[in-house]
């Protein structure tokens, strides 16, 4: 499983505020995450001369790390052709008993398969948040604006570890399109874990912009579908 997209902050020049730098141990220790939700919107729009436009996608999980590895993700796309054209797909993802359920748009039923050791593996990485953390609190520019707040406006280079990992946004794509940075900003809960998360960018024909929630800890239940 892999996270998608995720993020939409606008980049806020507010004169004679004070940025606090964030300390290099803000993130250091790692709270207790046993379960989590993660839900997400992207918008990727068409301006100017590609005006009309655009591909968006919506993300849901339901996370549970222990005491043994369940999930379920939902993931669905919508894009709208210069010509006017609308295409849409979703796919559902359930993994619990140590067996993948899978469905995507148009098929009639659920398809069960076991997993090898190897992508079990996987999974364990790809739903552990605190990697997603640890990338937040590594960016470059990252200030404190408030308590449990923080914001950040990097370079492509400086930010796509985090857009791949956590959004599958590759960092070609970016520079193809002639990005050349993005404002993010998240808050926090009292244990340092993000709460919502936003990120935004700009090019000359395109604008991107993401919207991220989280919650920890609640009780959750997967079952096979």
């Amino acid at each position: 499983m892999k996270r998608f997209l995720a993020v939409t902050a606008v980049t806020a020049s507010v004169a004679g505020m004070i940025f606090a730098a964030v300390p290099a141990t803000a993130a250091a220790a790692k709270p207790q995450v046993k379960a989590y939700t993660d839900s997400w919107n992207s918008n990727l729009t068409g301006t100017g001369t590609e005006k009309g436009w655009y591909l968006r996608a919506s993300y849901r999980s339901r996370v549970i790390r222990s005491p043994r590895l369940a999930f379920y993700v939902a993931v669905a796309h919508a894009a709208r052709q210069t010509d006017g054209e609308i295409l849409k797909s979703s796919q559902q993802q359930y993994f619990t008993g140590g067996h993948d359920y899978t469905k995507d748009s148009g098929q009639p039923g659920w398809i069960r398969t076991t997993p090898t050791a190897s992508q079990i593996r996987g999974y364990e990485k790809s739903t552990d948040i605190h990697i997603v953390i640890a990338k937040l609190f590594a960016l470059p520019a990252l200030h404190r604006t408030g308590a449990r707040h923080y914001h950040a406006t990097d370079t492509v280079a400086q930010i796509s570890g985090l857009l791949s990992y956590s959004f599958g946004l590759p960092e070609d794509f970016f520079y193809f399109n002639q990005f050349t940075s993005f404002a993010v900003s998240f808050s926090t809960d009292a244990e340092g874990r993000p709460v919502s998360l936003a990120i935004t960018g700009t090019s000359s024909d395109m604008r991107l912009s993401i919207g991220d929630v989280f919650t920890y800890n609640r009780p959750l239940t997967i079952k096979a579908p």
